[in-house]
């Protein structure tokens, strides 16, 4: 059935729309804005150009950036792609160049710069197809490129109609590289810039509204990792890119400076055992995500000193937070704390998320993350010295740290938990 709001330019549908409800608007008019007839109605492959654009729009509607993902896989499958000879890629390698170019140049039309990304990168699957065994991971890599342009495509409305119009350029230009893609092989660096300018964007947006609420430290965090971000791609680093942007995309979501606080030290946990796995590698692993062995270096005694500020910090911002108001008084001494002392372990009260819980003796013990053990539940098995997975035991609450532990050595943490 033939849709009747395609007469109308994106620009006049979102508009004529937006104020019946905005969010659902803008996932209908990536259907609605994405025709290779609005972009070239003469082509020899309009028609068919048309029915493709069509097709990943509409699985791009997909709400779940999974569901998305393998939506938009399905489709590649479906027009067969990855086969040089297929009907998609003789339409595409012979009309598409022209479906492109003119989907680049519509600045004001993110979601005709959205297909045009999708056409842009089934041309590079056709042109140079993936071997057998590197099918799936090419469709996959495609897969999380297009979905990527059509949430940048999204992204770029919202923020225009926040009037956040130098944040929606940023992601736009972006967007236009992703337009330029020659050959799978680009692909996933080009997608990692993308999703770096969308976090960026959100980012951006929540440095602001933490400082006109006040909430300085918080900005300040979150500034210096977007400050990462920045340095990683100015060098060129793209899988340095890609980490920073996972912690910047987690740091947009916490809300609050206890969980900012635990987010950012994790992240410096990772980084440090992310320089100490590369120290003795060979150079090209070194290069992708540092410029050289000397900086790799310097990294790591950086990063030593940030990961005891910013366990003191975390600890402040629990006080500050009203967080250990039920911690117990030190009048009894429980020889199972000072075994968490002997550990390494720094106790608190078990009302925080975020931290270590382990189970001795049918009691709990709570302590703050550290190098070798992560965040989760544990129990404290004696007579293996192992800290294994906790399922279900009666707990009651902890006692105090004694003064003058014995020492006692780490125990092991069983396979799967515990390491970042």
């Amino acid at each position: 059935m033939q849709n009747k709001t395609r007469n109308l330019s994106p620009e006049l549908f979102y508009q004529k729309y937006t104020k019946i409800n905005y969010r659902a608007v803008l996932l209908i008019a990536i259907n609605v804005s994405l025709t290779a007839n609005f972009l070239f109605p003469q082509a020899a492959h309009a028609g068919f150009l048309d029915k493709v654009a069509d097709k990943f729009s509409t699985a791009a509607k997909k709400l779940d950036p999974t569901d998305k993902k393998s939506a938009i896989r399905g489709v590649l499958r479906e027009l067969d792609i990855s086969n040089p000879n297929s009907e998609t890629c003789k339409a595409v390698m012979t009309d598409g160049a022209e479906f492109v170019g003119k989907a680049a140049s519509s600045s004001s039309n993110p979601y005709a710069m959205a297909a045009g990304t999708a056409i842009s990168i089934s041309r590079a699957m056709c042109s140079k197809p993936a071997r057998n065994n590197n099918v799936a991971a090419s469709e996959d890599a495609a897969a999380e490129a297009i979905a990527a342009s059509y949430t940048a495509a999204v992204k770029i409305k919202e923020l225009e109609v926040k009037g956040k119009i130098e944040e929606a350029r940023i992601i736009q230009a972006s967007l236009v590289e992703m337009t330029k893609v020659k050959s799978a092989a680009e692909v996933e660096k080009i997608r990692i810039g993308l999703q770096a300018a969308i976090v960026k964007a959100d980012a951006d947006v929540k440095i602001e509204e933490l400082r006109q609420q006040g909430r300085v430290k918080e900005a300040e965090i979150l500034a210096t990792a977007l400050q990462r971000q920045t340095e990683a791609q100015q060098n060129g680093l793209t899988e340095r890119v890609k980490i920073e942007t996972e912690t910047l995309l987690a740091l947009t979501k916490a809300n609050n400076e206890v969980r900012l606080r635990e987010i950012d030290l994790n992240a410096a946990l990772k980084r440090r055992e992310l320089t100490n796995n590369l120290i003795g590698q060979g150079l090209d692993a070194i290069l992708k995500y540092f410029l050289n062995k000397g900086e790799l270096e310097k990294e790591r005694e950086i990063t030593k000193r940030e990961i005891a500020v910013k366990e003191i910090d975390l600890k402040i911002a629990i006080v500050n937070a009203g967080k250990t108001s039920n911690e117990p008084s030190n009048n009894n001494e429980d020889p199972n704390l000072a075994l968490l002392q002997n550990w390494g372990l720094t106790t608190t009260a078990c009302n925080n998320s975020g931290l270590v819980s382990i189970a001795i003796d049918n009691k709990q013990y709570c302590a703050f993350p550290t190098d070798w053990l992560s965040a989760g539940q544990y129990v404290y098995n004696r007579s293996t010295n192992n800290l294994d997975p906790l399922t279900s035991i009666n707990v009651s609450n902890p006692s105090p740290l004694p003064t003058n532990p014995p020492q006692q050595t780490e125990p092991s943490v069983s396979p799967g938990w515990g390491f970042q």
